[in-house]
């Protein structure tokens, strides 16, 4: 199992950083995180046999903390599956 954000923010940009400043992690994140975590997201696919993802949109790179609830149950859900190629969420 594999836990996904879909970056669509710099999400550890300092509170009091400009505008300019999180304008341009955010530019960042866009031009090289989200292409960079597609590929990866294809790697998993492919040389995973069975291997299952949950794509979270708004969440950070802490989303284990800013949704507890929900990853912890789509952790359980999937460790509970008597066969991870038939698990769905």
């Amino acid at each position: 199992m594999a836990i996904y954000s879909d970056y669509s923010h710099a999400d550890q940009v300092p509170p009091v950083a400009s505008a300019e400043l999180r304008a341009k992690a955010d530019a960042y994140s866009m031009a090289v995180v989200v292409p960079w975590e597609a590929l990866e997201k294809a790697r998993f696919r492919l040389e995973i046999p069975c291997g299952r993802t949950i794509e979270l949109t708004h969440a950070g790179h802490y989303a284990f903390l800013e949704r507890p609830r929900e990853i912890a149950a789509s952790i359980e859900s999937f460790l509970a599956s008597d066969s991870p190629c038939t698990w769905t969420r």
